[in-house]
């Protein structure tokens, strides 16, 4: 896994100022400013405060990080379910740390109020939280047999915290008496 990525600098001032960020590209670790065309984001509460400015990701810009995000995807991909869950715990705690000055932010760039705004920012965290524990649930569907005191468990190749290939291992086919054996419905 690589290092976290610290984000770019801003003016330098406190939190909950007004002051304009400079919007870059993250590419590869790397914040890099943007090829296109100069972007002003407004607070839709204030119009006349500026929130961030920089310029735009053109066409171009995107060979970087499409060969930087498939060159990582080999890794995550071979990265067990339990360390892909610490990382999403890790950015679950880094967000509700900075619930306040993240909803303050969110509330300048979307015209929130500061409470929309760190509530946002918890529910997030509370999403990775979610996705993060995936690796400890039961994953399969259960369905009733036909033979008394046994349930059937069908599973599939589940990676939540990653890239996820849907193949079942066990495909069902509705065996009766006098009919041909079919593929089950949604089955692949």
């Amino acid at each position: 896994m690589s290092a976290p990525v610290a984000a770019p600098a801003t003016s330098g001032t406190a939190p909950g100022a007004t002051e304009t960020a400079q919007l870059r590209l993250l590419i590869d670790g790397d914040w890099v400013a943007g090829n296109g065309g100069h972007l002003t984001s407004v607070n839709p509460s204030r119009p006349e405060e500026s929130v961030a400015e920089g310029g735009t990701a053109v066409l171009a810009d995107l060979d970087r990080p499409v060969l930087a995000a498939r060159v990582s995807q080999r890794a995550w991909n071979r990265t067990p379910i339990h360390e892909r869950g610490a990382v999403l715990s890790r950015a679950a705690a880094a967000l509700e740390s900075q619930a306040g000055v993240l909803g303050l932010e969110l509330s300048r760039e979307e015209g929130k109020t500061l409470t929309e705004g760190r509530a946002e920012v918890l529910r997030a965290a509370q999403i990775l939280r979610y996705f993060a524990a995936e690796g400890d649930r039961v994953a399969g569907e259960h369905f009733a047999s036909p033979r008394r005191g046994e349930r059937i468990l069908v599973t599939r190749n589940s990676q939540a915290a990653g890239r996820s290939r849907h193949r079942h291992p066990v495909q069902f086919s509705d065996r009766h008496p006098g009919m041909e054996d079919r593929a089950r419905p949604g089955a692949r």
